[in-house]
């Protein structure tokens, strides 16, 4: 029989033999460790001291001290990336931009609007901002290495699509009418008020929780408002693109879009699925499936172009966009396998899925939460949108039908535009990644607040991000940055900004000129 005394020498033993450290040997590591985190912080502080390479020649851009070698500021960027840009943007308020070391990647942060204008101007063989929208197309989406170029058409293909239909109307419906169309024949049905999952709509499935009568026979329903209107958002936009019966042969397309945005930074790590940590995982997963979905879909246009019958009957393509069916004429000739061509398409419909489910949750939740916000867009768009009540057909209740006139809207509704833009400003952080191919000086446009243009010097190697997001939340450029105050949007000085511009005026402004996910903004933003 084993006593508690053999255990404990047995186990005594075991530790000698394995190396458990002593308490002398763990002040040690301690003691090194921090000696190497104290001096790794000396070093890079010191560094604040800018360097010139000539008598009053270009800054070179301040690093952002940190702690821990070689890493640098990789952790604590993971963990808390809005926290570590926005001290930095603080303590280097004077200058406009800081750099990030991750991981021995240097990293040029540029908030400064001058400083973002110059970024812009500089030539492509200085910044290259295709390099990162093709690493993240790889590492996301699962787009094969040697589909570049392929990849650069298609998505230079789509925007050029996508701003032809939203600033011209052709001879054929264009993709915004038939978005608004769709709004117009489902906002009065975004609750079913009902119980029953068998008699609720697809987007409030698994999202309303409790139908009722109240006291005053009112029916009233508690819902997960995000992801009500995500998904009702999702079937708004992506059958315009893909026809009326994609998410019904792929009910759980949505629902998988969002599972890969929520392991987004993972993927983008290049983080591998055997890694335990569970929102890689399963956006590597969803990931696979959405592509096997996509692929499936592929097909189906081949055969169907091809006037071959269908293997799969319950696909219907009949009523996918044109624009689908000319990549796919386009894919088809080129001899691209329809694998190879879902990662493409999963980009596009994440960006739009994602970006406009985020928008206009917000919006409608910041509008809402407003005093008083609601009647004056209310009295604002009443000639652009209307709503009427049918007579009911046998004492049954017809649901409400809404007509809305898309060109007043866009142009006649100057404080629903603001609202758009402050939603934008505040809860969307776009940004844009480009690499320094070659050395080179960035100077700005205007002087800033102290008089001075400054210059900073680009290394060859680097990277430059441009953080609109940070330019947004400053209060050095906008009054109370953390109030949504869409007013600020309508006075006469921002003449950009005003509601009577044109539409992509002032959502340029906001996102510039590049993007780093998705090229179709225009079509976004209406």
């Amino acid at each position: 029989m084993t006593t508690r005394g053999d255990a404990d020498a047995l186990t005594a033993r075991l530790g000698a033999f394995i190396g458990y450290p002593s308490s002398g040997m763990m002040i040690s590591i301690i003691t090194a460790i921090a000696i190497i985190a104290l001096t790794t912080r000396f070093m890079t502080r010191s560094s604040l001291q800018f360097r010139k390479k000539e008598h009053n020649g270009p800054k070179v851009v301040p690093m952002v001290p940190y702690w821990t070698p070689i890493l640098g500021h990789l952790l604590s960027f993971m963990i808390n990336p809005h926290g570590v840009v926005r001290r930095a943007r603080e303590q280097f308020k004077e200058d406009g931009l800081f750099s990030l070391n991750l991981a021995g990647s240097i990293y040029n942060i540029v908030y400064d609007p001058s400083l973002i204008e110059a970024v812009h101007q500089q030539p492509h063989a200085v910044l290259d901002f295709g390099s990162m929208k093709w690493t993240l197309a790889m590492s996301v989406f699962g787009v094969a290495p040697d589909m570049r170029e392929v990849h650069s058409a298609a998505l230079q293909d789509l925007e050029n699509y996508l701003t032809k239909m939203s600033l011209h109307n052709g001879p054929t419906e264009t993709l915004l009418e038939v978005t608004l169309r769709a709004l117009e024949d489902n906002i009065p049905s975004l609750i079913s008020f009902s119980a029953s999952q068998v008699d609720q709509y697809a987007w409030e499935r698994q999202n309303v929780v409790l139908a009722s009568d109240t006291a005053e026979n009112i029916q009233t329903v508690e819902v997960s408002l995000f992801n009500l209107i995500r998904k009702f958002v999702g079937y708004q936009l992506i059958p315009v693109l893909m026809g009326s019966s994609f998410l019904e042969n792929f009910p759980t397309f949505l629902d998988e879009i969002w599972e890969l945005d929520s392991g987004f930074k993972w993927l983008a790590f290049g983080l591998p699925r055997w890694v335990p940590l569970r929102a890689s995982t399963k956006a590597h997963l969803a990931r696979a499936r959405l592509n096997r979905s996509l692929a499936t879909f592929h097909r189906m246009l081949d055969q169907s172009a091809a006037g071959v019958h269908n293997d799969l009957d319950w696909i219907d393509v009949t009523d996918v966009s044109e624009l689908m069916k000319q990549r796919n004429k386009t894919w088809r000739e080129a001899e691209i396998s329809p694998e190879r061509r879902a990662p493409i398409d999963l980009q596009v419909l994440w960006a739009m899925s994602v970006t406009v489910g985020y928008l206009v949750y917000w919006m409608i939740v910041r509008v809402i939460s407003s005093p008083g916000l609601v009647d004056r867009i209310r009295q604002e768009t009443k000639s652009s949108v209307r709503a009427s009540q049918p007579e009911p057909i046998f004492k049954f209740p017809e649901p409400p039908r809404l007509k809305v006139t898309g060109e007043s809207l866009f142009t006649a509704c100057p404080l629903l535009k603001a609202c758009y833009l402050e939603t934008l400003r505040l809860d969307s952080s776009p940004w844009s990644v480009a690499r320094v191919r070659a050395d080179s000086v960035l100077t700005r446009e205007q002087a800033d607040s102290g008089g001075n243009l400054g210059s900073f010097s680009l290394e060859r190697g680097t990277s430059i991000l441009v953080a609109n997001g940070l330019h947004y939340s400053d209060p050095r450029s906008f009054h109370d940055p953390e109030l949504f105050l869409p007013e600020r949007f309508l006075e006469p000085t921002n003449v950009r900004l005003r509601g009577e511009q044109t539409a992509d005026s002032g959502f340029r402004h906001l996102h510039g000129e590049q993007s780093s996910m998705f090229s179709g903004w225009l079509m976004v933003e209406k």
